[in-house]
C-alpha cells in the first residue's frame, strides 16, 4: 500500500488549536455580489432573495478570499464534443451515467493512453442553467484545484461553467455493500440478510480502503487555509483509481467554514440538504447548522458498511424509519442476525465508528484522531504480517 505523503496539509492532523482565518483576508461587498448577480442572471430569486433589491446587513462570520477563488479554461472545452463523429476529433466518447444533476461521459484517445471524465450540468427542476448551480461546480474545480498535488482527491483537468474535466476512476460501492438499497425493494424480493459481514473484503483491505478514505477527507478538515467540510459524506463519493487506492472523486457540496472574529472561531453552516440516511441529528434540527462533525457521523456510517458489508440501519422498515432513530438519538448498531465474530482488525474499525457515532457533536471523533488510529493500525498489521529474518 502506497501510504499518502506529507503534502504541508498533512502536517496540521495533530494540531493542539484550531486555525485562524488569515487576517488579511477581505470580505467581498454585497452591492458589488448584488449588482454582479444581477447583471449575469435574472432568475436567481429563490436562492438568493436575500442579497436582492434590499440593504443587507452582514454579520459578523467572514470567508477567506481564496472561497471565491476561480481557474476556468473554456477554450480547452469547447475544442471537446460529445456528440462528434469518431472520425472528428481524437477521443471516443461514452456515456457513463449521470447523478442528481450532472451527466458523466469518458471520453478515451484511439491509442488508449489517455482518458478522462467530463461532467457536465443535467437540468431537472432542481438545477438549472444559472448561478445557482454554477455555485457548486465552481466550488468543486476550486478545491481540487488547490488540493491537486494530493493523491487522495480527483485530478482536475479543466474547467468552465457547468463543466469539469477529471481523473477516470472506478466505483467501488457494491464491492463493500453486495445488496444495495435493500430497504427499497418489496418484501417478496428482500433476499435474507447476512449472518456473516456481506463482503469478501479481507481485513486488512477493509484497513486500507477506510485509511485511504480518510486521509482524503482530512485533506478537507485539514486545508491550511481553512476548514473545508464535505457536506454529502457517503461511498459514491470515492472511487478507486487504476493502482486500486481510493480517491475523493465528488466534492460538489463543499462548506468553506467562515470565521467570527469575536468568538475566535469557526462559524457553523447552514445545511441546505436533509435527505438521506447518512445524516446526524443535527441535520434534521430546526436551525440545521452543521460543522466538521456532521462530515465524521456520516464517515462512521461508511466504515460501519466496510466492515459488516450492509448499510447502516438496515434493520429498520424505511429510510423514514431510519430518521426517526437518529431524531431519538439512536445510532446504527451491528444488525442482531449478525455473527459479531469479529478479527481483531474488524474490531478496532468498528470502535472508530463508535466514536463518530456520538449523538452529541462536540463528542465526535475527528478525522485526525480517526487518521491516527487508522495508521497505528496499518502500522501494527505490516509489523505482524512481516516475514521472519
Amino acid at each position: 500500500m502506497t501510504i499518502s505523503p506529507d503534502f504541508g496539509v498533512l502536517d496540521h492532523f495533530v494540531r493542539k488549536q484550531r486555525r485562524n482565518i488569515d487576517q488579511n483576508d477581505t470580505i467581498l461587498l454585497h452591492l458589488q455580489r448584488d449588482a454582479f448577480l444581477s447583471e449575469i442572471d435574472k432568475n436567481v430569486s429563490p436562492y438568493y432573495d436575500p442579497y436582492e433589491d434590499q440593504d443587507f446587513e452582514r454579520d459578523e462570520c467572514r470567508p477567506p478570499k481564496w472561497k471565491y477563488d476561480t481557474y476556468p479554461v473554456c477554450n480547452l472545452l469547447h475544442e471537446l464534443s460529445i456528440e462528434r463523429l469518431p472520425e472528428q476529433q481524437e477521443y471516443s466518447v461514452d456515456h457513463l451515467g449521470n447523478g442528481l444533476y450532472r451527466e458523466v461521459f469518458r471520453f478515451q484517445r484511439y491509442d488508449q493512453q489517455t482518458q478522462f471524465v467530463l461532467k457536465t450540468l443535467r437540468p431537472t427542476e432542481n438545477f438549472r442553467f444559472d448561478i445557482v448551480s454554477t455555485w457548486y461546480i465552481r466550488g468543486e474545480a476550486m478545491l481540487l484545484e488547490k488540493l491537486s498535488s494530493s493523491p487522495r482527491l480527483a485530478d482536475i483537468y479543466g474547467f468552465c461553467t457547468f463543466t469539469t474535466l477529471t481523473q477516470v476512476g472506478v466505483g467501488f460501492g457494491d464491492v463493500v455493500v453486495p445488496r444495495p438499497n435493500w430497504k427499497l425493494r418489496l418484501d417478496a424480493e428482500r433476499p435474507p440478510l447476512p449472518k456473516i459481514p456481506d463482503n469478501q473484503l479481507l481485513p486488512h483491505e477493509k484497513l486500507k480502503l477506510a485509511l485511504e478514505m480518510a486521509e482524503g477527507l482530512a485533506e478537507l478538515h485539514g486545508y491550511y487555509e481553512g476548514v473545508i467540510c464535505h457536506d454529502d459524506v457517503s461511498m459514491s463519493q470515492w472511487l478507486w483509481n487504476d493502482k486500486g487506492e481510493a480517491f475523493l472523486n465528488d466534492v460538489n457540496t463543499i462548506r468553506v467554514l467562515e470565521w467570527n472574529d469575536d468568538q475566535n472561531d469557526y462559524c457553523p453552516y447552514f445545511t441546505y440538504v436533509k435527505v438521506g440516511e447518512y445524516r446526524p441529528i443535527e441535520s434534521f434540527s430546526p436551525d440545521r447548522t452543521s460543522m466538521e462533525s456532521d462530515d465524521m457521523w456520516s464517515f462512521g456510517n461508511i466504515l460501519f458498511s466496510i466492515v459488516t458489508g450492509v448499510e447502516p440501519w438496515i434493520e429498520k422498515a424505511n429510510t423514514e424509519e431510519s430518521q426517526q432513530a437518529v431524531l431519538r438519538g439512536e445510532v446504527p448498531a451491528i444488525p442482531p442476525f449478525m455473527d459479531r465474530n469479529f478479527t481483531h482488525i474488524e474490531h478496532r474499525l468498528m470502535e472508530i465508528v463508535a466514536s463518530c457515532h456520538r449523538p452529541v457533536p462536540e463528542d465526535r471523533a475527528s478525522i485526525f484522531s480517526v487518521l491516527q488510529q487508522l495508521r497505528d493500525a496499518w502500522k501494527e498489521y505490516e509489523e505482524t504480517t512481516k516475514p521472519l529474518k
